[in-house]
C-alpha cells in the first residue's frame, strides 16, 4: 500500500476502469513506486504516456493540474549514466522519463496528471480529506487527458 497521499494515482485509474469502459488502444496500469514497470512497458512502443500521481508544488492541498513536461538531456558520459540510472526500483518520475528519452523510447505525447499531496509521509495510511476530494475531478481530468491524447492521434498531431 502506498503512503498517504501517494495513493492519488492508483484511486484514480482505479475510479476511472470502474467508471468508463478502456478504450482500444488504451493500457491502464499501475505502477506504485516501481519505475522499471514504466520503463519495461514502453519498451513495447506506445505513443502516449499519462502518469497520474501525487506531486509537490507547494500548492494548495488537492490542487490538480495537467503538466506536458519537457524532459531535459542529460550531458553525461556512459559512466555517468550508468551512475545516475543504476537503481530503477528507486526511480523517480523525472528519472523514468529522462532513461526513456535517453533510449529513445520517449513517447511523443507526454502528460503528468498530478495533484498536490497534503502527506507523503511513510507509515501514514490515511488519504487527506483533500486529497480524498480532489479524487472524482482527477477522473474526470483524466478522461479528458486520455481524450485529448486520442483526438491529437486522430489529426496526426502526434
Amino acid at each position: 500500500m502506498l503512503n498517504s497521499d501517494d495513493a492519488f494515482g492508483p484511486l484514480v485509474i482505479q475510479g476511472y476502469e470502474q467508471k468508463y469502459s478502456q478504450q482500444s488502444g488504451l493500457k491502464l496500469m499501475e505502477t506504485g513506486i516501481g519505475g522499471i514497470n514504466i520503463i519495461q512497458e514502453m519498451l513495447l512502443g506506445y505513443e502516449g504516456l499519462i502518469l497520474v500521481d501525487a506531486f509537490e508544488e507547494r500548492l494548495p492541498p488537492g490542487t490538480l493540474r495537467v503538466l506536458e513536461p519537457v524532459v531535459e538531456d542529460l550531458a553525461l558520459n556512459s559512466q555517468q549514466q550508468r551512475d545516475y540510472f543504476a537503481d530503477t526500483h528507486y526511480a523517480t518520475p523525472t528519472r523514468v522519463l529522462q532513461f526513456l528519452k535517453n533510449i529513445g523510447k520517449l513517447p511523443p505525447y507526454l502528460r503528468v496528471l498530478a495533484c498536490e499531496p497534503s502527506s507523503i509521509e511513510p507509515c501514514t495510511l490515511k488519504l487527506s480529506d483533500a486529497v480524498s476530494q480532489a479524487i472524482p475531478k482527477g477522473i474526470q481530468l483524466l478522461r479528458q487527458t486520455i481524450g485529448d491524447y486520442f483526438h491529437q492521434q486522430e489529426s496526426g498531431a502526434i
